[in-house]
């Protein structure tokens, strides 16, 4: 199991114990403005407006523009929806067969690798939620980000574990 699906795993257990039922990961040109969760359940870079949404119960979508499908789906970790015009028919449709009560996403005032979404991209999501119950449902995902970088999966133990022999070596060179 790769370190994507190692995280991925994680992030839906650190769900299911937070009793948070989904996240959502809004972004878009991702490489000029980038939101630090991507790297722990994407690895990869979009341009148009994208979501990525994770469920309590193991769903994975992604809803991106057309350019970014085929990147998208390369991964093998999300059902991938593409779109021309706009993400809000797809983000709809998932968000009402999901139903979430709880919808975390990634703002906070206290940890900046939690803190994601720009004010321009929450204002864009409000405005795709209008007129929806999921709209009252927003909480923050701080505890799901602070939870998935702090618990190390297998993978990243054991390449801590590789950078501290290499690090030993260098060291007792020194003396």
């Amino acid at each position: 199991m790769d370190h994507l699906q190692q995280k991925i795993k994680q992030a839906i257990q650190i769900l299911e114990k937070e009793r948070i039922d989904l996240w959502l990961i809004l972004v878009r040109e991702s490489e000029v403005s980038h939101d630090p969760a991507l790297d722990l359940v994407v690895e990869k870079e979009v341009t148009w407006e994208s979501a990525f949404i994770i469920s309590r119960k193991g769903e994975k979508y992604a809803i991106v523009g057309r350019g970014d499908v085929a990147k998208i789906k390369s991964l093998g970790m999300y059902e991938v929806f593409g779109y021309d015009q706009s993400i809000k028919s797809h983000l709809l449709r998932i968000l009402t067969h999901l139903d979430p009560q709880k919808i975390a996403i990634n703002y906070s005032g206290d940890n900046v690798m939690a803190d994601g979404l720009s004010h321009g991209m929450y204002l864009l999501l409000l405005e795709h939620l209008e007129g929806t119950p999921f709209v009252n449902r927003l909480i923050s995902a701080e505890k799901i980000i602070s939870k998935l970088r702090g618990i190390k999966s297998p993978l990243e133990i054991k390449q801590i574990k590789k950078a501290i022999r290499v690090t030993e070596k260098l060291f007792s060179k020194l003396d």
